[in-house]
């Protein structure tokens, strides 16, 4: 008899809770494994040395093999951090592991994608644009994945109400509602405030009577909204209440 093939598990909506050290823990192995591919061995150690031992084994089961041995043996040198050093570190490294799917561990492109989109949001707007163009001249298929890389759903919170009123004038109602079925009241509320009342009433009833929103649908649906930030800020009418 054939075997039934086993069905995908779904990938769960990571959510922050503002404290890096216990976001780490809760991270998948293939995630921080990801995050810290093309990191140094130092960074690799400090970032290890937060984990429980089990995990430990695991994200460094998934390291290139010359990352692992480097941060192996920097982690048994044990040099002391500073706390707040500490903190940037394992914020920078939550923000780019809870971003990538299972791919990341051992795509090369991913991460250098990952990286590329990292570096673009750290420039100021007209710098990026700058970048991106030069890239999309050179490697067009890179631009188009890094462009799908460069804001995440939780940027919204960071949008101002102009740019937001903006971005709901491109979004469907359907797409909209199936991206909030289940985002954190914050992202709900940013949103629904930039509405009139009569839309947002409509909104927030279709969202109370969809069913269970598949993760892919959502996903998709959330996706369909980051890009269309990437399109509102590379024709400069994306602002940001601070850097995305």
């Amino acid at each position: 008899a054939t075997e039934a093939k086993a069905e995908p598990v779904a990938e769960e909506e990571f959510v922050s809770s503002g404290d890096p050290a216990l976001d780490l823990a809760n991270l998948a192995d293939y995630q921080i494994a990801g995050a810290l591919r093309s990191e140094t061995g130092a960074t690799c150690a400090v970032v290890l040395s937060q984990l429980a031992t089990d995990q430990v084994g695991k994200v460094m089961a998934l390291l290139p093999a010359d990352v692992r041995r480097t941060a192996f043996l920097q982690l048994q040198a044990k040099h002391p951090i500073p706390k707040p050093l500490l903190h940037q570190i394992l914020q920078t490294i939550v923000a780019s592991a809870s971003r990538l799917d299972r791919t990341a561990a051992s795509d090369p492109d991913h991460i250098a994608d990952e990286r590329t989109a990292r570096q673009l949001r750290s420039m100021d707007r007209n710098t990026r644009t700058e970048m991106l163009k030069a890239l999309e001249s050179e490697q067009p298929e890179v631009a188009e994945r890094v462009k799908g890389l460069l804001f995440v759903f939780d940027d919204l919170l960071l949008v101002t109400d102009k740019s937001i009123q903006k971005l709901l004038s491109e979004v469907e109602t359907t797409v909209l509602a199936t991206a909030l079925k289940s985002a954190s009241s914050d992202i709900i509320e940013r949103m629904t405030s930039n509405l009139s009342k009569r839309a947002r009433a409509g909104l927030l009833e279709e969202i109370e009577f969809l069913d269970d929103v598949p993760p892919e649908t959502e996903q998709d649906a959330r996706k369909s909204i980051c890009d269309v930030m990437a399109r509102l800020d590379e024709a400069g009418e994306l602002s940001m209440i601070s850097k995305p």
